[in-house]
């Protein structure tokens, strides 16, 4: 896609299960109040606001969610524990 100059989203971090990778280090989340740790330290440690959370063994839009800075706490309450059972990939808007 790349070669065909189509946007790509960049993988910014991503999970398996409860194994949580950001800038080639490991952090174990388990909970969700570890969850929404680790989602603001991603916030803080790049430029974005946003990150698209999307469970890669899923097809389509299921298993895809939008986490936003303004609203994390609310939207780690609603999907955190989807997060924590499931692989998932965490990609930067474009």
């Amino acid at each position: 896609m790349e070669r065909n100059n189509m946007p790509v989203p960049l993988m910014v971090s991503y999970n398996l299960k409860t194994s949580f990778f950001l800038e080639s280090e490991m952090y174990t989340v388990n909970s969700l109040e570890d969850l929404y740790k680790y989602f603001n330290d991603l916030f803080n440690r790049t430029s974005n606001t946003k990150v698209f959370v999307k469970a890669i063994t899923e097809m389509g839009g299921a298993g895809s969610y939008l986490i936003t800075k303004d609203n994390l706490k609310s939207e780690i309450d609603m999907y955190g524990n989807y997060f924590l059972s499931h692989d998932c990939i965490h990609l930067e808007l474009i």
